[in-house]
């Protein structure tokens, strides 16, 4: 066995083989009998690897003769080795793959003793992030060993100074967290994504720590560093101790945790006003210059002032110098976000981007203090002029907007000279974390409303929601009201239960429920066995519509259902936390309302004439469909004509009898109820013929918006 002097460079070699190219990482694996297929970091990690076996094996020749061909080989001269110092326990040396770390270590800077578990002494470092600074670590690295099938725990111990334990009482922005990382291989030579196990549970001081452990799925560095702050005893020697278990892993992990300091927001935006800024003259110049290209074509576009991502009025206008596009977004709901969930992309065009790459537009900035606050968007030249419908000492006389099918913005639809169920804003719905969240990440169409003062639309473009579809025929006479069957009433023991959300009841018997019409919908909901009138137009004498009531017991029923079904059909090995069960709860019910849209949808639709677009099907789906489902017509229905239908219903049937008494949280438990609605649209207008994706929201009980995506909008 050599001596550990003999091997003192290796991790100079190592970050030696990082510098070499392709057909040099291929030389030395051919001259060591090695494979040379796969990607330049797959050749690296196969001599790195195979340095390593040298090393822990003892192959001080083999090692040597390595070395030299390795600096030969990048034209480098050998340097001596050093053997005046001994590496034990001063320098971290990455073990094999199938060697564990030692667990014999020097003291802890805490004067602590730590578990079995392999340590890193401080090695480990993160890439860096705008919202923290590491200022110190506060305890070694901790390996964590993979299990496949079992679980494990590792123990980290946490002694504050008293220098320490007092600027943490005093700084609301100096923090300790736990900072994770997966074994890659290469941690010891680049900077760390945060990952956490898939499967874990953090506790300090025997307080289990909520935390969102996971970030974005498929997106690797979206995952934040865990907040323990709050439960750590900011006491001068006081031991703190922090257990995280983790199961079923496919790969070691690394965790440690570091003294923070934290940068709100709001820091970061006073940071940006001071930074060096997108001048008006560098912009209007960039715009002159497409301009005056022979090759392209220019015409004037349209400038939204509002956020793409808040649906709010922009107040810091910012964009990434990367981007060739003026569009700008919001400085703090960005950042925001991105504290959340830091992706690191643009919104508008979605190109990389990070916050030493964004500045602040002066060109939208100008337009933005002249403008008045209920100006959404403006006009904007090839050469750099804008103009607003609202801005009458704009550079453009006129202020109107030209026809275009670009737009994306959602035109409010309704028939002129008739008044609708209720009045409402133009301004989009915003979407926001209360919201069914869709499975893709596109941006929302939402994010601008329409003026009715400017021409991109006709305001004679009408959509009845009160009428019929067919002009020429008569309306139907409603059949008159059948009595209450007020035998059964009396005769049933069960007369006095009363339905929260309202609706006739079940008595045991085959009793058919009342379906009204919207004229003589109230917001009592009180409970009849009327009974119903049969579809229109149809063929089947014994047809009946859909019973109300029945429709709102089953989803009181499926919702806690479908959530005790996710924690009992879930192993005993398998740790679900709070979020993998509302997936999964959410999953199942609009797994559910699907197939039942799809068979009411095939039931209530068979009678009727073929559809001539998505408009009519949208239609048929505000008006008849949802009269049948909810006993209501659709309050208001807006559209961008490219795919994308926003309907509001301001009295929702399943939340009309909620308690509102505490509204954050009523708000919040209402989510669950929308999923299946969800479901039931979109199986609705599958069966019609157009794949969507639906998602809703409740910002106000007991309303509820719904909006609906085309995957593939028709023309």
């Amino acid at each position: 066995m050599a001596s550990a002097g003999q091997f003192l460079d290796i991790q100079s070699l190592g970050a030696l083989v990082k510098t070499l190219t392709n057909a040099q990482l291929k030389h030395i694996l051919r001259n060591e009998g090695l494979a040379v297929s796969g990607v330049k970091a797959s050749l690296q990690l196969r001599i790195i690897d195979y340095i390593e076996r040298l090393s822990q094996g003892g192959l001080v020749e083999q090692y040597d003769n390595l070395r030299r061909f390795v600096y030969d080989t990048a034209r480098q001269p050998v340097p001596a080795p050093s053997t005046t110092q001994s590496t034990s326990g001063q320098h971290y040396q990455p073990p094999s793959a199938n060697q564990p770390l030692p667990t014999q270590h020097r003291p802890s800077p805490l004067n602590i003793s730590m578990p079995s578990h392999g340590l890193a002494p401080g090695r480990l470092t993160f890439k860096d992030s705008p919202f923290y600074t590491v200022m110190e670590p506060l305890t070694l690295t901790v390996e964590c060993k993979v299990r496949e099938q079992t679980r494990d725990s590792v123990e980290l111990k946490v002694v504050l100074s008293p220098g320490v334990a007092s600027r943490l009482q005093v700084d609301s922005n100096l923090r300790v967290m736990v900072y994770c990382a997966a074994d890659t291989g290469l941690n010891q030579y680049t900077k760390s994504d945060i990952a956490f196990p898939h499967q874990v549970e953090l506790k300090v001081n025997l307080d289990e720590v909520k935390a969102n452990l996971r970030g974005l799925k498929n997106k690797p560095g979206t995952t934040r560093p865990a907040d323990v702050t709050p439960y750590i005893r900011k006491k001068p020697g006081y031991l703190n101790n922090i257990v995280m278990t983790y199961a079923l892993t496919q790969k070691r992990f690394f965790v440690l945790v570091n003294l923070v300091q934290r940068h709100p927001v709001e820091e970061l935006v006073a940071e940006l006003k001071r930074r060096k800024i997108i001048s008006k003259e560098q912009v209007l110049r960039e715009m002159r210059n497409k301009a005056d290209d022979s090759d392209i074509v220019t015409t004037s576009s349209v400038l939204s002032l509002k956020c793409p991502l808040s649906t709010l009025r922009i107040e810091v206008p910012c964009r990434s110098i990367i981007c060739t596009h003026n569009q700008c977004f919001d400085a703090s709901s960005f950042l925001q976000l991105q504290e959340q969930a830091p992706t690191w992309s643009c919104p508008i065009c979605s190109k990389a981007t990070s916050f030493e790459s964004l500045q602040i537009d002066q060109y939208v900035d100008d337009i933005l203090r002249l403008t008045s606050f209920d100006v959404e968007q403006v006009i904007v030249e090839p050469d750099g002029r804008w103009s607003s419908p609202n801005y009458e000492d704009s550079t453009k006389t006129g202020g109107s907007t030209p026809a275009t099918d670009d737009d994306d913005e959602l035109v409010e639809i309704r028939e002129p000279g008739v008044t609708p169920i209720k009045q409402e804003s133009l301004s989009a719905p915003t979407f926001s974390l209360q919201r069914t969240p869709t499975q893709s990440r596109e941006p929302s169409a939402t994010s601008s409303a329409a003026h009715p003062s400017t021409n991109k639309r006709s305001a004679a473009q009408v959509i009845d929601l009160t009428g019929s579809d067919e002009e020429d025929d008569d309306i139907p006479i409603r059949p008159a009201k059948r009595p209450a069957l007020n035998s059964i009433s009396r005769s049933s023991p069960r007369q006095e239960f009363c339905n929260p959300y309202g609706g006739g009841f079940l008595n045991g018997r085959n009793v058919p429920l009342s379906s009204q019409q919207n004229s003589e919908y109230t917001e009592t909901f009180a409970m009849s066995f009327d009974t119903p009138a049969s579809p229109l137009n149809a063929s089947d004498p014994h047809a009946r519509l859909l019973g109300a009531s029945c429709l709102d017991f089953l989803l009181i029923e499926l919702v806690p259902m479908a959530e005790r079904l996710a924690k009992e059909l879930t192993s005993e090995d398998t740790l679900l936390d709070d979020e993998e069960v509302r997936e999964t709860t959410f999953f199942r019910l609009e797994s559910l309302g699907y197939r039942v849209g799809q068979g009411l949808a095939e039931r209530f639709s068979r009678d009727r004439p073929r559809f001539a677009d998505n408009l009519d099907v949208i239609k048929f789906l505000c008006k008849d469909l949802w009269t049948i489902f909810f006993k209501k017509q659709v309050d208001n229905l807006k559209t961008n004509h490219r795919g994308v239908y926003v309907l509001t219903d301001n009295s929702f049937r399943p939340f009309a009898r909620m308690s509102t008494s505490v509204r954050n949280e009523a708000v919040s438990m209402a989510q669950a109820y929308l999923w299946f609605p969800c479901g039931v649209i979109r199986g609705a207008l599958s069966n019609l013929g157009i794949t969507t994706t639906v998602q809703a929201e409740s910002a106000e009980l007991p309303g509820a918006t719904f909006q609906i995506k085309t995957v593939n909008p028709k023309p």
